[in-house]
């Protein structure tokens, strides 16, 4: 087997990063759903639902892609 390449080795990096991300996100929103349901605070968990959940579907199953966006916040 040969080495991956620059381009590829950055790719397969750039998309375990992505991911990384992504299970971040999910947990977060878990976490804090259960926070609610603790609290028997129903409204808050259907608002943190509607965030995570896109017409019906969670981003983590299906073809749901996500979007990332560069940091285009100045650094000095």
């Amino acid at each position: 087997m040969r080495p991956l390449s620059k381009p590829q080795s950055f790719s397969i990096m750039k998309s375990k990063m992505y991911q990384k991300n992504i299970d971040i996100i999910a947990n977060h929103y878990m976490e804090r759903v259960e926070h609610f349901v603790d609290l028997n605070d129903i409204g808050t968990c259907n608002a943190l639902y509607s965030e995570f959940v896109v017409d019906g579907q969670d981003p983590e199953d299906g073809e749901y892609e996500w979007q990332f966006i560069p940091d285009l916040t100045a650094s000095n």
